[in-house]
């Protein structure tokens, strides 16, 4: 396989920025190796090799005329310094986002080469484990992350600068939050949860309380915005889960749709309603794993990178119901005391959080409360907390969000209850905030029912 090389045109642009921007001069000098230029090209390479110099000795943009001063006498040099002094300044967004997309494509022709190479020598396992090594590496490669993790404020400045000037302005980067579905949750978390941070949410009710019908209602309000969420199922089935989401999405009561006949003047409605949601890219795929205590984390983000390869992205929305389920697959052996329950729990957080981070996806899931007493849940002024968290209280530390369903006795006939918001990661936390229900459609949140009961509430929403 050849390697892709570039154009003299685009390195005349890419080199002219890099003179004029010092995020870009900063980028070109970080990412671009000799070895990315072709060799008819080797005017750019000795350009190149000026810049390095220059930046790594001063930290400030590089200047040609320098660099012609120590080629003097190199024709290809002069030739290169005057395609850069005529080329156009391009626009800044579109010529990084080309720069890091061609450096993916060159890495991927290497490896590929070396895998090749390897197999066709009789090396076939160390074939397949440097392609599982370095493919995931390649496919999240950018040019802003370099330093292996590691960032310095004053330093890198120049470089978050860069990627925070293309999130705001290149279209395909704007993913924007993802809507937790409920008007006044939305309202005090700036629009709901962020994909591109990773950040992940924690929903904590009692055992029967609706703590799928939650999860369900995130899937489905990401769904409409257009946006790819995958949901693990690790309680109950398949059919179970579709059933679920299919009552949720057309509010048709679950008998009803086991009959499998929907009244024509609906079945319309609903034609639309699934042209509209795809047309905007959104979808629900369910995984089920029907037998309990089978599934790791590491089997979750299996399937994560399996997504990836049915649709080219990943998703933007993970779900786990719910987060006990599953085992935290990281080889350490837990005791089934409270405290190796615990760390247990504690362990499958800390992975999930890592998976969403890794893939830029928002991550919602749900946890079990401890045993709460029926004085205390069906007092309409008392809400859960952290504290109420079984075995372990350390449980919501690397979650961005944590909220508490609350639901008295008199409530739950009232078809209503209370959101608690205990964390909130960068907004305010400590709400209490109302909300009806429609548990009977398998609909957490009933908004117009719930406008009309507290209008008070959610004027400032408006």
């Amino acid at each position: 396989m050849k390697i892709e090389q570039f154009n003299s045109n685009f390195l005349a642009e890419l080199f002219k920025l890099a003179t004029l921007k010092t995020d870009v001069c900063e980028l070109v000098c970080e990412n671009l190796e000799y070895s990315h230029i072709p060799a008819e090209l080797k005017g750019y390479k000795h350009i190149l090799k000026g810049m390095k110099r220059q930046w790594g000795a001063s930290m400030k943009l590089p200047s040609l005329g320098v660099i012609l001063q120590d080629h003097a006498l190199d024709a290809d040099v002069h030739e290169a310094v005057d395609q850069i002094n005529e080329a156009k300044v391009g626009d800044k967004g579109l010529i990084l986002k080309a720069f890091e997309e061609y450096l993916k494509r060159v890495k991927f022709q290497i490896l590929f080469e070396k895998t090749v190479e390897l197999y066709n020598n009789g090396k076939q396992e160390e074939a397949i484990a440097l392609n599982a090594t370095e493919a995931p590496k390649i496919s999240n490669f950018s040019i802003y992350s370099v330093n292996g993790g590691v960032s310095s404020i004053f330093k890198d400045f120049f470089l978050r600068d860069g990627k925070r000037f293309m999130q705001a302005n290149d279209a395909t980067l704007k993913r924007g939050k993802i809507s937790f579905g409920i008007d006044l949750v939305d309202a005090i978390s700036g629009g709901g949860s962020d994909p591109d941070s990773g950040e992940i949410d924690c929903f904590l009710g009692r055992s029967g309380s609706g703590k799928t019908k939650w999860l369900r209602w995130r899937g489905i309000s990401a769904a409409r915005m257009g946006r790819k969420v995958l949901h693990i199922q690790l309680e109950g089935t398949q059919a179970e889960c579709e059933l679920g989401y299919d009552a949720t999405w057309t509010s048709i009561l679950k008998r009803a749709l086991k009959t499998g006949e929907i009244p024509a003047e609906l079945e319309e409605k609903l034609k639309k309603a699934i042209r509209d949601i795809i047309k905007m890219g959104g979808e629900i795929e369910v995984i089920a794993f029907e037998q309990f205590g089978s599934v790791s984390m590491k089997d979750i983000r299996e399937k994560v990178l399996d997504f990836h390869k049915r649709h080219g992205c990943y998703p933007d929305m993970l779900i786990l119901d719910y987060l006990e389920l599953a085992e935290p697959g990281n080889g350490k052996h837990y005791s089934t005391t409270t405290e190796g329950e615990k760390y247990r729990r504690e362990d499958n957080a800390r992975a999930f959080k890592n998976i969403c981070n890794e893939f830029k996806m928002s991550g919602a899931t749900a946890s079990q409360a401890n045993d709460i007493s029926p004085a205390d849940y069906n007092n309409s002024s008392w809400v859960m907390t952290r504290h109420n968290v079984s075995s372990a209280k350390g449980l919501i530390d690397p979650f961005s969000y944590f909220f508490t369903w609350n639901c008295s006795n008199d409530e739950y006939k009232k078809h209503q209850g209370r959101l608690y918001v205990d964390k909130m990661r960068e907004y305010e936390a400590g709400q209490t905030i109302r909300i009806c229900t429609d548990f009977n459609h398998d609909r957490f949140y009933n908004r117009r029912e719930t406008l009309d009961t507290w209008p008070e509430d959610y004027a400032k929403t408006k």
